[in-house]
């Protein structure tokens, strides 16, 4: 029987027609409809409508339904899916281990460097399994933290659907990305949203909408009354059917969104994009046409699709679950690509954090609302108006919230605040002498602990709170007050203006008075405030503050998702030692506890070992202690300076140089600037955003050679292609332990210790660090005719005092050569190039 039921065809119109032909400009359409064999799916499976241009015959707006799919498919053979003539040996081996471990609902966790075919490995067998009648496997739900990794599941999606056998029908794929991605407005930036504010202007022109049609608006003729605002444009190729700028009703709306609720239905779907897959081009592309609101087509279309590819947020993000939670569950198979990242990432995403003078403002945004219906208003400075009685009143009517938890929530909201301005002052004074009379001599950043970071305790916040004796109860009902809060202020604005912060303050706190205090540290951060505002006072006159709630050991939360999935592959170039991995990810327990089986699996790349020198470089640890400032002489420094002179000065190419921090990276690229024997432009990646970092990665490959300088901890060392002739060389100087002075670090270190004793340190810090220098040498050699040399210097690399050379993988171990001296480690990079000139 198969999975998916047939659908009868539906008697459908075309939908409505386009203003303009996107290609020759013409205004006049003619509807049509037609079963098709055009479509990437099987013969007859689509029927379609759409509007045929009248003057060069191009299809518009095109909608389609399916004709049919079989009771009784073919059970596949997982060669039929493999997208290549013939599998590698270990890939053959793979993809019949993942099925075998799936089918008994286990995971499978995979090692493989670039070149290993990874993405096809997993692709296969979860297809396989998925289209398996017998199995309980409805799709495969990828996640990712790497965006090039996801134009490459689609790339392979692509060549299996290419490659099909004509009985079994292709993959329908959905790439799931956020707002800034899709939003037409945000991408175009036009009706006044931008990359910035997408997500704010989206949930304020959502919410309107939504009330406009609960007040008994059609969101069809919403859409339609869109079409006259403004002037024409377009995004991703298709024209607008509505203007730039926003209609108006009564209150501000989303023609696409209107549009979207209206039809209830994406108006499009997986026949419409080329082999059936919906990346966010051609999401963005099909809603545009269609007049509807890309975002939750992408959410709709989801949950018909076999292969869902995502990233880390879809799966943890408690906002983003609200999208993604009917795909987690017992038939659908994980694929965790990355998988190193993972616990970085969900570390991430379980953090959060508010502006310090956001707790301000959500006290007095609950007083403007408790001030329209209460009998004893607050006065306080700077509270904005009050929203009209009635509306709170019915607000307050249909959430339960009552009147006095108002003024209870402003009370509490400015002891919060005082309280916590108490701790910042005390902490600046006992440890930053002269912060107030002379802020220069302070460093730009400061982390202002709420506890010891090396005993688990319970931070100065919760205890003052307990100290009140404020009824822990407060804290659950707070969202729903900010729900009303934000609703009140929104509908009492005249532009329903959504800039309020109480209800990122009460998501912060709900969490912050629910979360553990050792898998969670608090902490206040401060940097220098290079504007201050003239109504400042105090130290927010010197710093911007921040108050965080940090995650730092997700093992659970990562365990307890993973449980969700009926089956799961874990695959990352850098998973080892992945007994280590296992433990920090709650594998381990899922294996021991809930009877999951776990299987490991380390597969090598089989290239040219004469295409690559590998060298071990036993220099002194370069720690702060060894080293010193960046301005100081040290031997250290020198011996370090002489072997990265030498690597640029020998590589005929582009050389990537990595360093521990991106204060490390400015003194090598300073000392590759005043070496004479190095010719070559230098290049320092320094902490920026995503377009400047990828404008320097183009800079780097393009041209003649270039020595590129970075930090282990920025993005230009994992996850980046530097294929070919892009990067002929990197050196990793010293292990990126992370800064153990750092209060976050400390917690951190404080939980692994708790949990695993002597080696929580290993398991916390020290192998993650290794992790980003194998990925870091892992940019060199990327396929069988690539040549190059990796070089790791350290003697920590080496076996020497402190030793982190277990943490390679095996394979590393055997081939990285040891070499003490600097005359010898020149004589084999000039041996090396000479031989392969």
């Amino acid at each position: 029987m198969s999975k998916r039921s047939a659908i009868e065809p539906d008697e459908f119109d075309a939908p409505q027609a386009p203003s303009k032909c996107e290609d020759c400009g013409n205004t006049t359409f003619t509807p049509r409809s037609k079963q098709t064999t055009d479509s990437a799916d099987t013969d007859k499976e689509y029927i379609f409508a759409y509007h045929e241009c009248d003057e060069c015959g191009h299809h518009h707006n095109t909608r389609s339904a399916h004709l049919f799919e079989p009771d009784n498919a073919n059970i596949p053979d997982w060669r039929d899916i493999f997208g290549h003539p013939e599998p590698y040996e270990h890939q053959e081996t793979g993809i019949k281990d993942i099925i075998q471990t799936s089918v008994e609902n286990g995971y499978t966790v995979m090692e493989g460097g670039c070149g290993t075919g990874k993405t096809m490995i997993a692709l296969t067998a979860g297809l396989y399994l998925v289209k398996h009648p017998e199995t309980q496997f409805e799709r495969i739900m990828i996640l990712t933290s790497v965006k090039q990794q996801l134009r490459q599941f689609e790339s392979d999606l692509e060549i299996i659907n290419s490659n099909l056998p004509e009985d079994i029908s292709p993959a329908r794929a959905v790439t799931m990305v956020g707002k800034t991605d899709l939003c037409p407005y945000a991408r175009e930036e036009k009706a006044g949203i931008t990359q910035e504010n997408v997500n704010s202007e989206c949930r304020r022109l959502r919410d309107q909408t939504s009330k406009l049609i609960s007040d008994g608006d059609d969101g069809v003729e919403l859409a339609q009354q869109g079409v006259g605002y403004g002037g024409e444009w377009r995004s991703a190729g298709s024209y607008s059917p509505y203007g730039d700028v926003l209609p108006k009703k009564s209150l501000e709306y989303c023609p696409f969104y209107a549009n979207y609720k209206g039809h209830k239905d994406p108006m499009f779907t997986f026949g419409h994009a080329p082999n059936c897959i919906l990346d966010p081009e051609q999401i963005v592309k099909q809603a545009v046409q269609k007049g509807v609101c890309p975002h939750s087509a992408m959410g709709v279309l989801s949950r018909d699709a076999d292969v869902v590819i995502a990233n880390y947020f879809h799966a943890f993000d408690r906002n983003t679950l609200r999208i993604t939670h009917p795909l987690i569950d017992e038939n659908t198979i994980l694929v965790c690509d990355e998988a190193h990242m993972l616990e970085p990432s969900v570390r991430g995403i379980l953090s959060t954090n508010v502006p310090f003078y956001a707790i301000g403002k959500a006290a007095k945004e609950a007083a403007s609302v408790y001030n329209a219906v209460g009998t004893d208003p607050i006065t306080d400075d700077n509270i904005p108006n009050a929203p009209p009685s009635d509306v709170v009143h019915q607000l307050l009517a249909d959430s339960g919230v009552p009147t006095e938890l108002l003024k209870d929530t402003y009370n509490i909201l400015s002891g919060v605040q005082n309280a916590l301005n108490s701790s910042v002052l005390s902490y600046l004074n006992d440890n930053h002498a002269g912060w107030e009379s002379n802020p220069g001599t302070v460093d730009n950043f400061i982390e202002v602990p709420l506890r010891d970071p090396s005993k688990t305790e319970k931070d100065s916040l919760t205890k003052w709170f307990e100290q009140q004796g404020i009824p822990e109860e407060v804290w659950e009902f707070l969202p729903n007050v900010a729900s009303v809060v934000e609703d009140a202020l929104v509908e009492g604005s005249r532009n329903g203006s959504t800039n309020q912060k109480i209800g990122d303050v009460a998501q912060l706190f709900e969490q912050w008075f629910a979360r553990d205090h050792t898998r969670y540290f608090r902490e206040i951060t401060l940097k220098k405030n290079e504007n201050p505002h003239p109504s400042d006072t105090g130290w927010e006159r010197v710093f911007n503050g921040s108050v965080e709630l940090h995650s730092v050991m997700p093992r659970a939360t990562i365990g307890s998702r993973l449980e969700s999935f009926g089956a799961g592959i874990v695959m990352s170039a850098t998973l080892e030692p992945i007994d280590v991995y296992r433990q920090v990810t709650g594998l381990e327990f899922m294996s021991s506890f809930n009877d999951r089986r776990v299987t490991t699996r380390v597969y090598n790349a089989d290239f040219p070992k004469e295409n690559r020198l590998s060298i071990s470089l036993d220099l002194p640890k370069y720690t702060h202690e060894n080293r010193g400032g960046v301005s100081e002489n040290t031997n250290t420094r020198q011996l370090y300076a002489a072997a990265i002179r030498s690597l640029a000065r020998t590589t005929p190419g582009n050389v990537l140089v990595c360093m521990p921090s991106y204060r490390e990276a400015s003194w090598a690229a300073a000392l590759l600037e005043h070496t004479d024997s190095v010719t070559k432009p230098i290049l320092l990646d320094e902490s920026s955003g995503e377009k400047e970092t990828n404008k320097l990665k183009n800079r780097f490959i393009e041209g003649d050679g270039k020595v590129l300088v970075t930090s282990l901890r920025g993005t230009l060392t994992e996850g980046v292609d530097f294929d070919g002739d892009k990067c002929l060389a990197c050196i990793v100087c010293g292990v990126p332990i992370e800064n153990v002075g750092s209060p976050q670090t400390q917690a951190l270190q404080n939980a692994y210790e708790d949990q695993y004793g002597d080696v929580g340190f290993q398991f916390g810090l020290t192998v993650p660090a290794v992790r980003k220098t194998r990925q870091a040498l892992g940019r060199v050699i990327r396929n069988t005719e690539d040549i190059g040399v990796r070089v790791i210097a350290d003697t920590r690399y080496t076996g020497g005092q402190g030793s982190v050379r277990p943490y390679l993988s095996e394979d590393e171990q055997d081939e990285y050569e040891i070499i003490g001296d600097l005359t010898e480690y020149n004589k084999k990079l000039e041996a090396f190039w000479e031989d392969k000139q």
